[in-house]
Formats: structure tokens, sequence, C-alpha cells
């Protein structure tokens, strides 16, 4: 009985034995702290790109406030000063620019604002011609004026090397003598509106040269 007994209770030692055989590397510890997280980075916004297109609009529109509001408030000092040919000149020119925005400097380009360039110079040439007669008095006006027209663009414009419009081809021949004071400061009085809208003119378009757009790439 004794044997028996001691061989029927093999196979539970061994079931108890066997249930304790766990090797210990094989258990999870429970007990040991989970890896932590790494830090969150986060994405970076979506920040909507302008195109080139669209930057180059926004910085032709404040280039055109900047320049329309220069010439206007210059124009004003001039009014103060009681200079008028200088302030029709800056007058002018500001009129030029008031009606632009920055989609239709897309269209322009330097060869129409060379072409209309010559075409007003061509027809103040021709309205100094019609309307003045002595040549020297004439030029002495005329370096006058452009002077002064130099100084104030340059003031409205914080430019200091401006272009200055050469004389010699306005100056008519002696083809007559001057009929008296009357009809020259009749003359003068035309040779002014002539002036002014010319050169205001040309300075207009001297501002718009290098905003021309796309229309320069054809």
């Amino acid at each position: 009985n004794d044997i028996a007994e001691r061989v029927g209770s093999k196979p539970m030692l061994m079931e108890s034995a066997v249930g304790h055989a766990t090797p210990q590397d094989n258990v999870e510890d429970v007990d040991a702290p989970s890896p932590k997280p790494g830090p969150v980075i986060p994405e970076p916004p979506i920040v909507p790109v302008c195109s080139t297109r669209q930057s180059r609009s926004l910085a032709c529109q404040e280039k055109l406030k900047y320049l329309q509001c220069a010439l206007a408030s210059q124009a004003a000092e001039e009014l103060q000063q009681q200079r008028g040919f200088t302030e029709g000149c800056l007058r002018r020119a500001c009129d030029f620019l008031l009606p632009l925005e920055a989609g239709n400097t897309e269209f322009l380009s330097t060869v129409d604002l060379e072409e209309h360039a010559c075409q007003l110079k061509e027809d103040l040439r021709l309205d100094i011609e019609a309307n003045t007669s002595s040549r020297p008095l004439l030029r002495q006006a005329l370096l006058e004026r452009q002077a002064d027209e130099v100084t104030s663009f340059r003031r409205a414009l914080g430019e200091h090397h401006l272009e200055v419009q050469p004389l010699e081809d306005l100056l008519p021949n002696n083809h007559g003598k001057t009929s008296g004071n009357v009809d020259m400061l009749q003359n003068m009085e035309a040779l002014d509106l002539a002036l002014m809208n010319c050169w205001g003119t040309l300075r207009a378009l001297d501002c718009l040269r290098p905003l021309c757009g796309t229309a320069n790439l054809l």
C-alpha cells in the first residue's frame, strides 16, 4: 500500500513541479512602468501661399498708392506756395496715375510707354512752335520752368537723379518777331499749359516704367 500511495502521488508532484517551472525571464512584470510616449510635435499650420502674380499685384498696388499720395501732397504744398506751374505739373501726373489699378500694370509695356512719350514731346514741340516766336526768350522761360519742375518732382518722389528733358528739340527757328508784350504774355500762358500737360504726363510715365507687367515678356 505504501508503494501504491507513493506511485499514485508522483503525477501530483510532477504537476506541481510543472506549475512552478516557468522561466523567470518569460514572466511579465506587471509592476514595471510603461514606456513614456515621445514629445508630440505639432504640425505647422497650413498657410496659403500667394502666387508670384498675386504678390506682385499687391506690391504694384502699394506703389501706385504711394505715388498718388506723394504727388498730391507735393501739389498741395506747391499751391500753398503759390507756385502754379509746378502745381499744375504735379496735378497732371497725379491725374494720369489716379485711375490706374494694379491689374492695369500687367498690360503695360515699356514700348507703349515710350511711344506715348514720343508723341507727347512732338505735340509739345508743335504747341511751342505755334505759340512762340522769340527763341532767346523762350529758351530762358523753358530753363526756368524746367528747373522748377525738376525740383518739385524730386521733392515729391524722393529721387535726386530725375531725367531732365532736353530742350533743344523744342526750340523753334526764329521765323518771326514778337508782336508785343501782350502777345508774348498770351504765348507764355499757352506755353505753360502745354508744358504742364506734357512734363506732368512724362513724369507719370517714368513712374510706371518699373511697374510694367507681363506684356514685356511677350
